[in-house]
């Protein structure tokens, strides 16, 4: 036995992202025109249909004229005074607030029905078509689909969503980081800014202390130095990474940032922060540099040229270049493990939240140079064996 779950097409409250439950709508133009006419399904197998407009008018678009069966308890949640009224209407009114902030089941909006109802029902109906024992297809809603998939799977965006639906899920992911990038990413970066150099430079100095009473020849000092050193500078690079995050957080809501003087304040804090940031980091990998010279004088590199990285490649030795060799591998397997996952979990927020397709594009741009960087140098190197040029 099988049975298909249809969330019908598109409406116009869809379109304006209004909450639409016991409002019966028809499709949409654009509703009906996204619709396709799908193969027959096997011989035997029941319509099925919560009765509402653009239940029916999805299933005649998709399978055209057949027989159907209208189940009621399959119908879409009633959302009372909300009804036909988007986010932004609702936002500032307290009652509102109070359903969308209260238990996601038993909340119920005045005059409408509760979520944990609307599930008891939909699953009611479910058993019912189950017990049938024949395939069927059933044309509903998608709060109704949401609240089946949460109480079977345990999903939150399924409780989410089946309180309004997927549109009101992204909405209010959407409002979230909006309030994110506005209020806390930039005191963020003010936090940062602050913390990296309390943080860095005690640590930079017990490795000052340890290189003036070196004597040149034990290891053990040493490799004690390079750890510091080490340590500070993944703590700097780190804070530079998340400070591109944060500030690139902070601009993210577009202009609408600077409506206000309040808001265009913070912002342009965060800008300063940032800057503060990249100078700190930079002033305190040059110092980690300069010591690291200290105790090897054959290294000239500054962290202010350009071509840092491989003018300090070509003053280490064979041993330090096996070293970094073994540590690039190591990064390049984490960085192609993470690109995976990032790529799969992207690709499924694209097809629930419709995020799009550019932070996949994103991904997997770093995961194609990646790949490309290490596979372009491995050749090279096969050419030459063993060299290191």
């Amino acid at each position: 036995m099988r049975i298909l779950l249809l969330r019908h097409g598109i409406t116009e409250a869809n379109e304006k992202h209004l909450y639409c439950g016991s409002t019966d709508l028809p499709l949409s133009p654009a509703g009906r025109a996204a619709l396709r006419r799908q193969e027959m399904p096997a011989p035997g197998t029941r319509f099925i249909t919560s009765g509402m407009r653009r239940c029916n008018e999805t299933l005649e678009a998709l399978f055209g004229t057949v027989p159907y069966e209208i189940e009621p308890d399959f119908r879409e949640i009633d959302f009372g005074d909300f009804e036909m009224k988007s986010y932004e209407m609702l936002k500032d009114d307290p009652a509102y607030q109070a359903w969308l902030t209260g238990d996601n089941e038993k909340n119920v909006p005045p005059n409408g029905e509760s979520g944990e109802h609307m599930t008891r029902r939909a699953l009611a109906a479910f058993a019912r078509v189950q017990k049938a024992g024949r395939d069927a297809v059933i044309v509903t809603h998608g709060g109704v689909i949401a609240a089946l998939m949460a109480a079977w799977f345990g999903y939150y965006s399924g409780h989410s969503a089946a309180k309004g639906g997927l549109d009101q899920l992204v909405g209010m992911m959407k409002e979230a980081g909006a309030f994110f990038g506005t209020h806390i990413a930039p005191w963020l970066m003010l936090a940062l800014a602050v913390i990296v150099p309390v943080v860095c430079i005690p640590i930079y100095r017990r490795a000052k202390k340890l290189v003036a009473a070196w004597d040149g020849e034990d290891e053990d000092v040493s490799d004690a130095v390079d750890r510091k050193l080490s340590a500070v500078i993944w703590l700097t690079s780190a804070a530079f990474i998340l400070s591109y995050f944060l500030i690139a957080a902070s601009y993210s809501g577009g202009f609408a940032t600077f409506d206000s003087k309040d808001s265009t304040i913070i912002f342009f804090i965060g800008v300063a922060a940032f800057f503060g940031i990249m100078a700190e980091a930079t002033v305190i990998q040059q110092k980690c540099v300069d010591t690291t010279k200290q105790m090897n004088p054959e290294k000239k590199a500054s962290v202010y040229d350009m071509r840092f990285q491989k003018k300090w490649l070509e003053d280490c030795d064979e041993a330090e270049k096996l070293m970094i060799g073994k540590c690039a591998f190591k990064a390049y397997a984490a960085t192609n493990a993470v690109c995976t996952i990032l790529a799969i979990v992207l690709a499924v927020c694209a097809l629930v939240f419709d995020i799009g397709f550019l932070p996949s594009l994103m991904v997997c741009l770093v995961w194609i140079v990646n790949l490309s960087v290490y596979c372009k140098e491995a050749m090279r190197y096969s050419k030459v064996g063993s060299k290191i040029s």
